[in-house]
């Protein structure tokens, strides 16, 4: 496995390396989406809220953290930095 495919961490922890959408380039703030990204996601979620509302449906929406955010204490040497809410 190459390093971007899989972080061998401590503990035994196995993490996605940053092959996979640029996963701890994200967790550290390297990677910010365009403002283009950002609407296209917003757009995406309201087409999915009105095609559920046309059926009779409720659309919610939740984003639960990952697994590099819930234990970056874990992380290789370098990758652990997390941002901090302000």
């Amino acid at each position: 496995m190459r390093g971007g495919d899989v972080l061998i961490a401590q503990n035994g922890f196995l993490f996605l390396g940053n092959d996979h959408v640029q996963v701890i380039d994200k967790l550290t703030g390297q990677y910010l989406p365009s403002q283009e990204k950002i609407v296209d996601g917003v757009e995406m979620l309201a087409r999915m809220e009105t095609a559920a509302r046309v059926q009779g449906g409720q659309f919610l929406f939740a984003m639960a953290p990952n697994k590099h955010s819930i234990h970056s204490e874990f992380l290789p040497e370098g990758h652990g930095t997390r941002l901090t809410a302000k």
